[in-house]
């Protein structure tokens, strides 16, 4: 969590792009720490 600005841009993009669904918040964590 130390660019928050950044993984937040990565999930607005993920969102945008339809990669990551609204109910799977549990993917996104996962994705991010992979990322």
């Amino acid at each position: 969590m130390e660019l928050p600005v950044e993984d937040y841009d990565f999930m607005d993009l993920m969102h945008d792009k339809g990669f990551v669904p609204e109910p799977s918040n549990d993917n996104v964590a996962n994705i991010r720490i992979v990322a």
